[in-house]
Order: structure tokens, then C-alpha cells, then sequence
């Protein structure tokens, strides 16, 4: 049924607009940020929201933190969403925080970041493993087989990869 006044153009018009404007809504992802305390994960995130940060500053959260990123899709036009970000303390006593961010149904579309502070390079590898095996510890408990299809679909994919070749390089 058309409103009153609303032409058959105009009504046609209208279901067109608003049928684009739901196909071209980007799909729903978020962010899980992990890594030691005073690692830089607050500053990164600001730097990605545009935001100037003061070095002199050191901020520090508690638990975990929520926030989003304005994403734009590829196109450039106006249309894009808004990516929920969430940030991890960096004390490991947190972990039962996770359940918060990341749960069976949002898995496949969390990306995780761990940042690593580089001020300190003797701790790299140490650090990485720490969160790595914090992260994977809390995935395998979700028991998802979502979680496992996707996991061999990431290694199939990363054992099909092939280098696209450089233009005026010769293999």
C-alpha cells in the first residue's frame, strides 16, 4: 500500500533507496585488543579514531575497556559502520573478561590485535606467547565448531597463498 499522495515512481523509488541502503550496510565485525600494560593499546586505538595523543599521558584501563572505530567501506562513499572495539587490560588476571568481548556467535568476526611495546624488545617473544596462549586457551573453551571450520579454512587459505608476481620481475 502506497501512502496517500505517493505516486507509483515515487513509491518505487523509496523501496529501491531503502533496499540499497540495507545491501550496502557493512557486515558487523569487531576488535579484541590485547598486550601488556603500558603496551601502547589505548594510544593505538586513538590513533586509528584520529584522535592526537600525548605521550606525556599514560593512560591505563581497568578490566575492559569498550569503544568503536567509524569504518568506511571501500567505495568512499558515506556508507559504513561502526566497529565495536574491545580492550583488554594488560594484567592476564583478566582473561574471564573475554566472555564479555568474544562469545560463539561473534567469534568469526572478531579480529584480535596484540600490541606489543617495543620500548622493551626483550620481552617480545615472551609477551606474544603469553597472549597468544591466552587467546587460544579461550577459544578452544567456546567449542565452536564455527570456530574450527574457520580455523581450517585460515590454514587452507595460508597454504594456498602465492605471491603475485612483481610487473618487470621475471620468476
Amino acid at each position: 500500500t502506497m501512502p496517500e499522495g505517493e505516486g507509483v515512481w515515487q513509491s518505487m523509488l523509496r523501496d529501491v533507496a531503502a533496499s540499497t541502503a540495507t545491501a550496502k550496510r557493512l557486515p558487523h565485525r569487531q576488535l579484541l585488543v590485547l598486550g601488556d600494560e603500558q603496551a601502547g593499546k589505548t594510544t593505538l586505538i586513538q590513533r586509528l579514531q584520529g584522535k592526537k595523543s600525548n605521550p606525556e599521558h599514560k593512560q591505563c584501563g581497568t578490566g575492559l575497556e569498550y569503544t568503536y572505530l567509524d569504518v568506511k567501506d571501500e567505495e568512499g562513499d558515506d556508507t559504513g559502520t561502526r566497529m565495536g572495539v574491545f580492550v583488554l587490560d594488560g594484567n592476564t588476571n583478566f582473561r574471564g573478561l573475554l566472555q564479555q568481548a568474544v562469545t560463539p556467535a561473534n567469534a568469526a568476526s572478531t579480529v584480535a590485535v596484540i600490541v606489543l611495546d617495543m620500548s622493551r624488545p626483550w620481552l617480545l617473544a615472551r609477551s606474544l606467547e603469553t597472549w597468544l596462549t591466552l587467546l587460544s586457551e579461550y577459544l578452544s573453551s567456546l567449542g565452536s565448531s564455527e570456530l574450527e571450520e574457520n580455523k581450517a579454512k585460515l590454514v587452507k587459505a595460508f597454504q594456498a597463498y602465492t605471491e603475485a608476481p612483481l610487473p618487470g620481475v621475471s620468476a
